[in-house]
Parts: C-alpha cells; sequence; structure tokens
C-alpha cells in the first residue's frame, strides 16, 4: 500500500488492499478496512449540530476530503481469533485469542503502529470537537458470514 486514504462510508475508515490474502477456516471479508471510528462515534456529531443523516454525511465527506491523510496501518502477518462473550445482563464483552466455537468469532490482523493510528484519531476528534476515544487498531479479514459488518 503506497498511502492510506481516510473515506466516510458510514464510519471512518481507511480501506486496505492484502496479498496475498491470509488464509483461514472462516468466510473471507470483502472491502477489507481499518476502522478509525464507528457510525455510534459520530452520532454525537449528529445530536449537537441537529443534523440529518444526509447533512451529516455531506459535513463528513467534506471533512474526509480536507483532513490530513492517515497513516499507512502496518499490518502484523499472525491471524488472532476475537470471540464476543455476554455478561449476565446481555452484554457484550469480547475477548481475544480465546478458545470456544460455540460464540461469535472474527479472524483478524494487528495493526502494530497502534500509538501513530491513535495519535491519527486524536487529531480528527480534536477537528471534530468530539471526546478523546480509545481504539484497538485492526483489520477484520474473516468471520463467520463474510459481511464486514458482522465481525467482532
Amino acid at each position: 500500500m503506497a498511502n492510506a486514504t481516510l473515506k466516510y462510508q458510514g464510519a471512518l475508515l481507511i480501506p486496505i488492499e492484502i496479498t496475498p490474502r491470509p488464509q483461514t477456516d472462516m468466510y473471507a471479508i470483502d472491502n477489507l478496512h481499518c476502522t478509525i471510528m464507528l457510525p455510534k462515534d459520530l452520532k454525537p456529531l449528529k445530536d449537537a449540530h441537529g443534523f440529518t443523516n444526509k447533512e451529516l454525511k455531506a459535513m463528513l465527506k467534506n471533512f474526509v476530503a480536507t483532513h490530513p491523510a492517515p497513516p499507512i496501518p502496518q499490518l502484523g502477518a499472525k491471524v488472532h481469533t476475537a470471540w464476543r462473550y455476554y455478561d449476565e445482563n446481555g452484554e457484550a464483552l469480547t475477548r481475544f485469542n480465546l478458545r470456544n466455537g460455540s460464540v461469535p468469532c472474527t479472524k483478524f490482523l494487528r495493526v502494530l503502529n497502534q500509538q501513530e493510528m491513535q495519535a491519527y484519531l486524536d487529531t480528527i476528534t480534536d477537528a471534530l470537537g468530539l471526546p478523546k476515544s480509545e481504539r484497538f487498531f485492526h483489520v477484520s479479514i474473516a468471520n463467520e458470514t463474510g459481511r464486514a459488518n458482522e465481525s467482532v
């Protein structure tokens, strides 16, 4: 990957190409990406400014076009597994690299330059007037359905 590009597709993300792609025993996810901010992280913008969905989309597309380009996510070679567990209240708890095939799981590659990616996320939250948030950066490569939005 020669350079990275920030995109808005409901979330703020960096599209990723991996060749050759690591093989797993699960369904491969198309349109690989590293998520920078989830839709739920962007919702406070909509609420604070009274934006419609269309207005929020337009504002974020303009923001992406003018914000500095992101760092290139440096991916580790090892394929990790994340499983989602639920506590007694039904709240999702995610555990990494545990063995239990009875719960939803995702195969992912860790982003090695976590601090650089976090610093970039901080520039975004500062520019948008949102609270800083910590994130574990990774690229989901496979899951039980092949749909990116169903990854753990």
